[in-house]
């Protein structure tokens, strides 16, 4: 290898690294707590579905939403401690973003389930669901590319 081959060799070891400097570290906690929001989402998905043509009423998905919270609140938890370790080193905007990313997953839960406690299940309840539990996929699928 010559000296160019060489150099692009030390460059993209250099970017490399210098760009696992600026990611939070991996959490198997976290990454298993937004497994579980997402879990409970899809058994709220599941009884929606095994019941076509019908109304579900609110107390038989209350538990999947209740534990769904319970999960993210504890995700919310694990990585607002991850900021505080992560304060003023390179990795702290990316761990305020997960952090944001988590809120809004948190958000999207209980909108949907106030809703559906307030007035019963929605025509499109489905797809409610499923644009919540998309919208919590970002913050897991962001944790999963965290692992190295």
């Amino acid at each position: 290898m010559g000296f160019p081959g060489r150099w692009c060799l030390m460059l993209s070891c250099g970017l490399a690294a210098g760009c696992v400097s600026f990611t939070p570290d991996y959490s198997e906690d976290l990454y298993g707590k937004l497994s579980d929001v997402a879990s409970q989402l899809t058994k709220v998905q599941a009884q929606l579905s095994t019941s076509p043509g019908r109304k579900v009423d609110y107390a038989k998905v209350e538990p999947y939403f209740v534990a769904a919270l319970a999960d993210i609140q504890q995700s919310r938890e694990i990585t607002e401690a991850a900021a505080l370790y992560a304060k003023g080193r390179r990795s702290q905007n990316a761990t305020q973003e997960l952090n944001q990313m988590i809120e809004l997953c948190q958000s999207a839960i209980e909108t949907d389930r106030a809703y559906y406690a307030a007035n019963g299940q929605s025509s499109n309840e489905a797809d409610n669901i499923k644009t919540v539990k998309d919208t919590c996929s970002v913050a897991r699928n962001v944790e999963a590319m965290m692992k190295r």
